[in-house]
């Protein structure tokens, strides 16, 4: 049997969706909740195989729930079914952990499917925003692609110092820790400065954390 819990702020959708589910072969409709925390709560105690979540719920909405389940049990599988066909709403929750994304709007026999596909195969997109999710993930690995190029421009003594940079180390705490001079600091500051074509502190600072420096 394949356990799910069912969040979504209104009753109707959560009626109408434990009444199709419960047609299915193999679907065991756990528990249901109205709100984000009803929700953590719930799955806590009945641990279920999937959740199937709405985005805009009071209390705690379904990117902060996401989050939480994940924590949680990160085995949970979640399937976020919602009205939002945008791009960032679609991105922002796969990227927080969501296995899957369905259009309220989609046909009864595709939310099946994209059920039994997060269950089986771990991801399921609605149908009509494959394209979406398409380009998201291209202009996303582009970024990614253009931050890896600049960060081979960076020397390894020039990595060691926009960390730090970063992490909010002063020109003589940098110094101390990598047993050079200040000027020789300033220097290499201002060299990173060149090369990533950046002029404030903040600018460097949002590098690192794009580029996933501070994570090494």
């Amino acid at each position: 049997m394949i356990r799910i819990l069912l969040a979504d702020d209104h009753t109707l959708v959560r009626s109408g969706l434990k009444i199709l589910l419960n047609q299915v072969e193999h679907f065991d409709i756990v528990g249901e909740a109205g709100n984000g925390e009803e929700a953590i709560e719930l799955i806590k105690k009945q641990i279920p195989d999937l959740v199937l979540l709405d985005i805009n719920m009071p209390k705690m909405d379904g990117f902060d729930t996401v989050t939480h389940i994940k924590k949680i049990n990160s085995n949970i599988k979640i399937l976020m079914l919602t009205m939002y066909s945008d791009q960032e709403s679609l991105v922002k929750a796969i990227e927080l952990g969501a296995n899957g994304y369905i259009l309220k709007k989609a046909p009864e026999e595709e939310l099946i499917m994209g059920i039994k596909q997060v269950i089986n195969e771990g991801s399921y997109v609605d149908r009509s925003l494959t394209q979406t999710f398409v380009h998201a993930m291209v202009k996303k690995q582009n970024t990614t692609n253009e931050i890896k190029k600049e960060r081979k421009a960076l020397t390894t003594r020039e990595k060691e110092v926009l960390k730090l940079v970063a992490q909010g180390a002063t020109d003589k705490e940098i110094a101390d820790e990598l047993v050079i001079s200040i000027k020789t600091v300033e220097a290499h500051k201002h060299k990173i400065k060149e090369k990533l074509q950046v002029k404030r502190l903040a600018e460097l600072i949002r590098y690192s954390l794009e580029s996933g420096l501070l994570d090494e």
